[in-house]
């Protein structure tokens, strides 16, 4: 894969944004050593980050769909996650060249996308865990290539613009559209889109305000979403 260069955008989500708001807001935010000191020293980040941990959901809030799923690579290798054990599997030809146990990060959804737009299926994976500026459970999202007979992490997304509890990928001839179920500021459920640019997603659309919500199917360039009892198709725009 060609190094990719990092690139500031509208709705640009990566990781280090938690830092861009730290430092804006107070060197010191880096010396407290919890999120109580953090907020302290600086109350708007503290309000904001409160605002999130209180639409985080419980890990069993989403789980959907069979314990062990698969998906492929390519044409001779995929890969499976057992969910209640946590593990990760790749298979090559009824071999496992490689099988962890990933149970430290709460893995409980996974698929395989073209996200980056270099022809080749990228891992991705739905987590559940801490880390240093959002210090407490959470769903993330990782990305991984299969490299050297290894998954390479490519992206550990902390968050998206939102805290979600839902996603899945749209084929697209360049680069698949990442489609995830958020919890906006009300509590309300919506559905936001995504794309890759360079090293993080931007996001596109934001449409929906429903009371609960999950994506109940990817198909024809489409999110079929079950929200408030309905099954309601969402076109994803072609690049």
């Amino acid at each position: 894969m060609s190094t990719m260069r990092a690139e500031l955008a509208p709705g640009f989500v990566f990781l280090l944004v938690p830092i861009l708001i730290v430092l804006a807001h107070s060197s010191r935010l880096y010396a407290a050593g919890s999120s109580k000191d953090a907020a302290a020293h600086s109350p708007s980040f503290g309000a904001w980050l409160n605002s999130r941990q209180s639409r985080i959901v419980p890990f069993r809030a989403l789980i959907t769909g069979p314990n062990v799923q698969t998906a492929a690579i390519d044409g001779k290798i995929s890969i499976s996650l057992d969910r209640d054990r946590g593990m990760v599997t790749v298979l090559e030809r009824g071999e496992r060249p490689w099988r962890q146990n990933l149970s430290a990060i709460r893995p409980w959804k996974l698929e395989t996308a073209n996200v980056v737009g270099d022809s080749h299926r990228e891992i991705v994976l739905g987590v559940y865990k801490k880390n240093r500026f959002f210090p407490y459970l959470h769903p993330g999202l990782y990305i991984y290539e299969w490299t050297n007979r290894t998954l390479t992490p490519i992206w550990r997304g902390s968050n998206l613009s939102e805290p979600f509890i839902d996603f899945a990928f749209v084929p697209e001839p360049h680069t698949d559209v990442l489609a995830a179920v958020e919890i906006k500021a009300s509590g309300r459920r919506c559905l936001a889109t995504y794309r890759w640019r360079n090293f993080g997603f931007v996001r596109e659309t934001r449409s929906g305000d429903w009371n609960r919500a999950k994506i109940d199917a990817v198909k024809n360039g489409e999110v079929v979403v079950h929200a408030d009892g309905c099954r309601i198709s969402l076109p994803i725009g072609a690049n």
